[in-house]
């Protein structure tokens, strides 16, 4: 017998002391508790947490996130807005970030095939008019949080201010004289969308 078989037997099933505390069942018990609980869709959970926990760190934030939030009417968990981007028309955005204004289109796709209904965000650099679409979807979704919390009405209006166009179809907002001005949406827009 190999004098070094005893030592290395059972090698294959010792982790080594630096690798991370595995996700748990208990973990993810007390999750699927919680989300019941507080009554939260499962598509507003897989929006805040796309991918599944892979540590025990990872289950821990998760749990640290179930618990600061607040248990939700039955209302709150059909609502749109929890569940999708509805409240989040298509046209161009503008939010401030770090002393700097960043420009974003939100579209939809339209017609027929697998993509219709499904929200799209494209960067819009300010030097040029060319948009990159992103393709990651987590971001894309910080991205409609983000111009959510800073208000719908209140991006449209910064994209309008800072680059002088209709938030909706990037023509001229006009002068003094528009009435729909204040609102971002040129003389043809905004009697179309404001009626």
């Amino acid at each position: 017998m190999n004098k070094y078989h005893g030592h290395y037997a059972n090698a294959q099933d010792t982790k080594p002391s630096w690798a991370p505390k595995p996700y748990s069942q208990n973990q993810a018990n007390l999750i699927t508790k919680l989300v019941a609980e507080k009554g939260i869709s499962k598509e507003a959970f897989i929006a805040q947490f796309p991918a599944r926990p892979e540590t025990f760190e990872d289950g821990s934030k998760v749990i640290s996130w179930l618990y600061e939030q607040s248990k939700a009417n039955p209302s709150q968990t059909s609502s749109p807005q929890v569940n999708n981007w509805d409240d989040i028309t298509d046209g161009n955005y503008a939010l401030p970030y770090k002393g700097k204004t960043h420009f974003y289109r939100v579209s939809r796709k339209e017609g027929k095939g697998k993509w219709v209904g499904r929200t799209f965000v494209n960067v819009q650099e300010r030097a040029s008019d060319e948009l990159y679409r992103i393709e990651d979807r987590k971001r894309q979704t910080a991205i409609l949080h983000s111009i959510r919390e800073y208000g719908v009405e209140e991006s449209h209006l910064l994209f309008s201010q800072v680059m002088d166009k209709c938030w909706h179809c990037l023509k001229s907002i006009g002068d003094e004289t528009n009435p729909y001005k204040v609102h971002g949406l040129g003389p043809v827009c905004g009697p179309n969308i404001m009626g």
